[in-house]
């Protein structure tokens, strides 16, 4: 063990990957231990609000974001949780 994670991409589609990981990985949202991005295929804007009260840092839709784009919105969700923890 040892090694650290930054990130979690979560893909809502996945059963192993659900709301309940969210909820698992977050259990404080005002003091998130670690970043997580939503990447889906789903479009669902209530969904994605609640994922982010939540403490989900991003919500990416899949067909609408590129590499690039994903790489910047983990890049940022990482920054965003060191700035708070």
């Amino acid at each position: 063990g040892g090694r650290t994670v930054d990130c979690v991409l979560l893909d809502l589609d996945m059963p192993e990957s659900g709301f309940d990981v969210l909820l698992d990985l977050i259990p404080d949202p005002k003091q998130p231990s670690i970043a997580v991005v939503i990447l889906t295929r789903l479009v669902y804007p209530t969904l994605c609000e609640i994922a982010k009260m939540h403490g989900a840092q991003d919500w990416l839709v899949k067909r609408t974001t590129s590499p690039e784009q994903l790489d910047a919105a983990v890049q940022r969700a990482v920054a965003s949780v060191k700035s708070i923890r």
